[in-house]
C-alpha cells in the first residue's frame, strides 16, 4: 500500500486561486465604482494578510447607496454581479 498526503499542496493551490480571485474582484470594484469625487473608488481596501480570510472593504459612508444604484453610473447590484462573475 502507498499513502500520499497531498493536503499541503492542495491548500497552497486553493490559497493561490483565492488570492487570484480576490485580486480580480478588487480590480473590478475599482474599475466599476461610480466616480464623482473619487472618494468611493479610493475607499476600497484588500487585506489578504490572514491565513484563511481575505477581506475587501469600503468604509465610505455612502458605498451602500452606490451599491444599490444610487448613481446613474452603476446599476443596483453591481457589486454582487462582480463577485458572482469572478466566483463562477
Amino acid at each position: 500500500m502507498i499513502r500520499i498526503d497531498i493536503t499541503s499542496q492542495i491548500m497552497q493551490l486553493a490559497r493561490e486561486k483565492a488570492d487570484e480571485i480576490a485580486l480580480n474582484i478588487y480590480g473590478d470594484l475599482l474599475a466599476e465604482t461610480p466616480v464623482d469625487t473619487g472618494q468611493a473608488k479610493q475607499g476600497w481596501t484588500l487585506d489578504d494578510s490572514g491565513k484563511k480570510v481575505i477581506t475587501i472593504e469600503n468604509r465610505v459612508p455612502y458605498i451602500e447607496r452606490l451599491a444599490t444604484g444610487w448613481s446613474d453610473q452603476a446599476p443596483d447590484g453591481w457589486i454582487d454581479e462582480i463577485i458572482d462573475y469572478r466566483t463562477r
